[in-house]
């Protein structure tokens, strides 16, 4: 996640809250808070999290190779990680409970909560990644020309997963979106994602399918060379002269090739554990109309022998 869009305000706004998170303690007295600036990285933690901290400081120097080498870029600058205890002050700070990281781009800024990453061990390195990513590809694009969908894609294409996400996942639901017909229009992802919580994650897996599949049919050097068009064009041209089709014909042929791979079997297959319940309920509701049906016949048996035994009387 970025904080690009209307970065004048968000920025700002940003920047404001980590100041009063990471200097108010100390202006206060309280000593807790320490930095480590090593490997071409700056981080600030807190005392608690030292071996977390430390954890990023090794990290970072391979971190910072693979991105290099997977866009060709040089990382140019030195971030600096804010890693933060609090979860209440992160989402403060984030502005989003569905969140675990976000980057601030023109600051070279990167905010992680840390009591997302507890539990998995291996998800503070996706994410360091996740976050330089989005710092590189805005240190060399300006934030006008970078849309969210590619930002937010290239990200997770980098990282091998959603890094900063910390909502419930649905793997289903860009297939159920295909089936439905409800996929969202990628040039309503270029500034900003929808902020209901289900269209905020069907928004991440499309950025995804989408630059996955561009990777698929064009080879990395497709995404390479839409991005580096970036610097000097628009979406539009970096992806015409970069790919030689227009960005509406790669969409609907993404869509396509989605429809295409997506049929109901593997929609069942992908959810076969709703479809048993389902169909066990409906096994369930089937064998109760059948025995209310035969106790009613048996009923039925009853009163007519009734009534035969009644007129013969």
């Amino acid at each position: 996640m970025t904080m690009s869009q209307h970065p004048s305000i968000r920025s700002f706004i940003a920047v404001f809250f980590l100041v009063l998170s990471v200097w108010v303690p100390v202006c206060l007295g309280e000593e807790e808070l320490r930095s480590f600036d090593s490997q071409g990285v700056v981080v600030f933690f807190d005392a608690s999290l030292r071996s977390r901290a430390e954890d990023i400081v090794e990290l970072y120097p391979a971190v910072r190779r693979h991105l290099e080498g997977t866009l060709g870029w040089s990382v140019a600058f030195k971030p600096t990680i804010f890693l933060m205890k609090d979860r209440e002050r992160f989402q403060r700070v984030a502005a989003s409970r569905l969140v675990a990281a976000f980057a601030i781009p023109r600051k070279n800024f990167i905010v992680i909560d840390h009591s997302r990453m507890i539990k998995d061990p291996f998800r503070i390195e996706v994410t360091l990644r996740h976050e330089l990513c989005h710092l590189l590809l805005h240190h060399y694009i300006s934030h006008d020309k970078l849309p969210k969908w590619l930002d937010e894609g290239i990200a997770q294409w980098v990282s091998g997963g959603i890094g900063e996400f910390v909502i419930e996942q649905k793997e289903a639901l860009l297939n159920e979106a295909v089936l439905a017909g409800r996929l969202l229009d990628i040039s309503n992802l270029s500034g900003s994602f929808p902020r209901e919580p289900g269209s905020f994650s069907l928004a991440y897996q499309q950025s995804r399918s989408f630059v996955d599949y561009i990777v698929d049919k064009y080879g990395t050097e497709g995404i390479l060379s839409i991005i580096r068009e970036l610097q000097d064009h628009d979406i539009e041209r970096a992806t015409k002269r970069g790919l030689s089709v227009s960005l509406e014909d790669l969409e609907e042929a993404w869509r396509h090739h989605l429809r295409a791979r997506l049929t109901w079997f593997t929609f069942l297959a992908n959810n076969v554990y709703e479809v048993l319940f389902f169909v066990g309920g409906i096994t369930v509701i089937l064998g109760f109309l059948r025995r209310l049906a035969k106790k009613r016949a048996y009923m039925k048996d009853e009163d007519d022998s009734f009534s035969d035994a009644w007129k013969g009387k």
